[in-house]
């Protein structure tokens, strides 16, 4: 598995990511975050409810694959 260090590029995170650096742009420029999040409330044991903001899949696939590299 490749690891990220302080010279890799977008392009590298992209391609480790199993993506395109032109896909991750869109992601942080041009997509408005509220709409890669889904929200809704589940009810709590203690009563009340929480409120649930859950990404999409194309985000959380990214999201996933970023975790995994941070916790080698």
């Amino acid at each position: 598995m490749i690891k990220l260090n302080s010279s890799t590029t977008p392009s590298e995170l992209a391609q480790i990511l199993g993506t395109t650096y032109s896909k991750l742009k869109y992601f942080y420029y041009q997509l408005h975050i509220s709409n890669c999040y889904t929200d809704f409330e589940i009810s709590k044991k203690s009563g009340g409810s929480r409120l649930i903001e859950a990404p999409d899949e194309k985000l959380k696939l990214i999201q996933s694959r970023l975790a995994k590299l941070l916790n080698c």
